[in-house]
């Protein structure tokens, strides 16, 4: 029975294969009768092991950069990417190699998180598992700093005790005018007198 489900998985996915190339390129597969012989006649055609192939393939890598505002799985994507097609024809880069390409891809924006990664391990040695998930979660971090949430106040009090850098400055606003309109109550239950009041650009 496992022979026959065998025979017939085989013969599927050969099918499948036969159904999903170029017609120009299916008469290189015809007479194979397994996968395994389709897989390695099509690997034969298309995977070139030339130096040509691989200069391509490490200029690819070298041109790679994050800009910001990218999608940061895309470009570790891209990457990861980019060192398997070079390990499948002989080039390969140890994790360690490959991590600190990858702080190098990174903008000036990410200089801070990539210099504490490269200074945090003991023996000096990066892991590229520690390195991955610190650059996403940093991602994930400024994503979520940078939401802004909807709200039905239109009236703001500013003390010059939560927003010092921008109460002495009057050209933040629009409208500004002295008086005595009050006490405002503070949430450590004190007043604090109100002096004057305006509209923000």
């Amino acid at each position: 029975m496992l022979d026959w489900l065998n025979v017939e998985l085989d013969r599927r996915c050969i099918g499948y294969i036969r159904d999903h190339i170029d017609s120009g390129v299916i008469h290189h597969v015809d007479n194979e009768s397994t996968v395994i012989g389709c897989w390695n006649k099509l690997q034969g055609l298309y995977e070139r092991k030339t130096a040509t192939h691989k200069v391509g393939l490490v200029r690819q890598l070298s041109r790679l950069r994050y800009e910001d505002g990218q999608l940061i799985t895309e470009h570790l994507n891209q990457l990861e990417h980019l060192f398997n097609q070079l390990t499948t024809i002989g080039v390969s880069f140890t994790d360690e190699v490959q991590v600190l390409w990858l702080l190098g891809t990174l903008p000036e924006s990410w200089e801070t998180p990539c210099i504490s990664l490269s200074t945090s391990s003991p023996d000096g040695t990066i892991k590229k598992d520690v390195v991955i998930n610190a650059i996403l979660n940093k991602n994930l971090r400024r994503s979520i700093g940078n939401v802004c949430y909807p709200s039905e106040e239109d009236e703001w009090v500013i003390d010059s005790g939560a927003s010092l850098n921008v109460t002495p400055h009057k050209i933040f606003f629009s409208s500004y005018e002295l008086g005595d309109y009050g006490v405002a109550k503070m949430g450590n239950n004190g007043v604090s007198e109100i002096v004057a009041v305006g509209d923000v650009h």
